[in-house]
């Protein structure tokens, strides 16, 4: 299994980054409001502290406390600079740019590793799209994933291949 030595910084960035962006991504193509958001927020957190107890050393590396911080550090960064680009739509095709970077570094460098990241990936993404109904008022009617959702986890499982 790899780990971080194996990658390169700018690979790392994108192996490490793109759960994240996929799961800012799924968040940013609803309408859950303040406490939906807040809910997805704490699912995607979640999901990657569990992953500190994954079977895969790679996933355990990238969901350790140090790498959280960088890859927020990193996040922040990235998204400072979008500049006048609508952010969903920068998020959006950055996600997907970053999980085809991805995917296409462990193909070459771990690919013993890429079944449990492309799944660990899906599961990310599908919380935050389950964690809070669409539409809703206070808790009351929408939808537990809007149709805006569904087209962004299709383009994630796309991207994932």
């Amino acid at each position: 299994m790899a780990t971080k030595a194996d990658f390169a910084e700018v690979e790392w960035k994108s192996v490490a980054n793109a759960p994240h962006f996929a799961s800012i991504a799924v968040m940013t193509a609803g309408a859950s409001g303040v406490f939906g958001s807040l809910k997805e927020a704490v699912v995607a957190a979640k999901g990657v502290f569990d992953a500190t107890g994954h079977a895969n050393e790679l996933i355990r590396s990238i969901a350790s406390k140090d790498e959280m911080q960088a890859a927020q550090s990193r996040i922040r960064e990235e998204m400072g600079n979008i500049g006048d680009q609508d952010p969903k739509a920068w998020v959006r095709e950055h996600a997907l740019n970053e999980l085809r970077e991805a995917v296409a570094l462990l193909e070459r460098k771990a690919p013993a590793d890429l079944a449990d990241y492309r799944a660990w990936v899906k599961t990310l993404a599908d919380g935050v799209a389950n964690a809070a109904k669409e539409g809703a008022f206070l808790g009351f009617g929408g939808e537990r994933v809007s149709e805006a959702e569904k087209q962004i986890m299709a383009e994630i499982a796309t991207a994932l291949g």
